[in-house]
């Protein structure tokens, strides 16, 4: 027999196949079980945080209504219901899609704010002016309040060609103002009065869009995170692919660095691929762990049944530790420096290393000879027995690199005897 290492096929029987993969399939269900959980703790720590801060700024546009003194009793009372009103609905909201659409009634409330304290100051004014003049001057001071009470970037980002012609109108009344004939104000007054409101219309309008997009990205990034959370709750999946767990957290980090940089589509085209790469490393996770099952499997199996042929075995264990599908290696001793090293694989085949074991020739029919070791091969054949018998794993025929007829028959232990006691008396 060659010194090259040995190797044969394996083959488990029905009923072990069938337990690994029972086994495989309830751990997996309990990983599910545990990936969910982490989900749905991280779901609930986002919507606590987010509800409490979505309360905390409703609370405060309560006390902002609450001191403003220049609106109607009857507006204050009716925007302090209002503003009761969502404190209640976010108090009971159920996920984050829900808080975002309901806080988007704070910004209504502001609005209706604004609206109330311009009414109730064009009311006094009107009520302290007679002339047309004082009154176009407080129109137009309206309207420039209107306008300013948008962001200038929020006008530019949802309106810039509106804000542009608004106040292109505005400086036209401005300048017919100067006049000091009313009537040369009116139409210029009412085209800049026109197109404010059309301007703050088309922003209010973007906004709304835009908060929409916005929340539908953050709630994809809460998603990415709830899914990062779970793979990393399942160690079956941080044993086999840590380092794509690991790419998906740069991922995770991206979505939130785009929702940051208003690229509000971004998190959920990572979300949808986030999702494709987790099914797919939790079904290859699977698969791998189930491959190192049987691995296992064999091992021990092999380890067990040379100590009961009489071998003094240490293994099995890891090839390499720092990798899961490594193969697994053990070593049996026995006496007279008689030893047999196995290595059994994740896939492929079982390799075989006998050491210490009488190796010959045989002729081989066409001339030539060719290596053998049959007290070893009988040995592993033996081993083979037992394997298939006890354990239910069934292994090919025992080969080796220039291997001989495999049905010639076996020397046996007594005629080895023979053979060393006839060579000591030739010699």
């Amino acid at each position: 027999m060659s010194s090259s290492p040995k190797y044969c096929e394996y083959q488990l029987a029905a009923q072990r196949q069938a337990e690994l993969e029972l086994a495989r399939r309830q751990q997996a269900a309990e990983e599910a079980k545990r990936r969910k959980q982490a989900e749905q703790r991280e779901r609930k720590r986002r919507l606590d945080l987010l509800r409490t801060q979505l309360i905390a700024e409703a609370q405060e546009l309560k006390t902002n209504v609450q001191r403003q003194q220049a609106i109607y009793p009857q507006d204050l009372i009716h925007l302090t219901s209002r503003c009761d009103s969502l404190l209640d609905a976010l108090h009971r909201g159920k996920n984050e899609r829900e808080l975002q659409n309901t806080a988007q009634e704070s910004i209504s409330i502001s609005q209706s704010l604004s609206q109330a304290v311009s009414q109730k100051r064009r009311d006094d004014e009107e009520k302290e002016r007679h002339l047309e003049i004082d009154i176009q001057n407080f129109q137009i001071i309206d309207l420039e309040h209107q306008i300013n009470s948008i962001q200038v970037a929020d006008a530019t980002k949802f309106d810039a060609a509106g804000y542009n012609a608004a106040r292109q109108a505005m400086a036209e009344v401005k300048s017919a103002l100067t006049s000091g004939q009313p009537h040369l104000v009116r139409d210029p007054l009412l085209k800049a009065a026109d197109l404010v409101q059309r301007h703050t219309t088309a922003v209010a309008h973007g906004h709304a869009e835009w908060m929409q997009r916005k929340v539908e990205a953050e709630v994809s990034v809460g998603d990415i995170q709830a899914l990062l959370m779970g793979l990393r709750a399942d160690p079956v999946v941080m044993r086999w692919h840590e380092a794509l767990v690991a790419d998906l957290a740069t991922q995770a980090q991206q979505a939130v660095s785009a929702v940051a940089a208003d690229q509000l589509e971004s998190p959920a085209v990572i979300l949808s691929n986030a999702r494709l790469l987790a099914s797919q490393l939790i079904e290859e996770a699977n698969i791998a762990q189930l491959k190192a099952d049987q691995r296992d499997y064999i091992s021990r199996s092999i380890a067990e049944t040379l100590a009961e042929m009489g071998f003094i075995v240490s293994g099995p264990r890891l090839e390499f530790t720092d990798h899961p599908s490594s193969a697994s290696i053990l070593r049996a001793n026995k006496t007279a420096g008689k030893a047999i090293d196995v290595s059994v694989p994740t896939e492929g085949q079982i390799w075989y290393n006998a050491a210490g074991y009488p190796k010959m020739s045989a002729s081989v029919v066409g001339g030539g000879t060719a290596p053998i070791c049959d007290e070893a091969e009988a040995v592993l054949n033996d081993m083979r027995t037992v394997l298939e018998a006890e354990f239910g794993i069934h292994t090919s025929e025992i080969m080796w690199e220039g291997k001989v007829d495999p049905n010639r028959i076996l020397t046996s232990k007594k005629q080895y005897r023979q053979l060393n006691q006839q060579e000591r008396g030739a010699n």
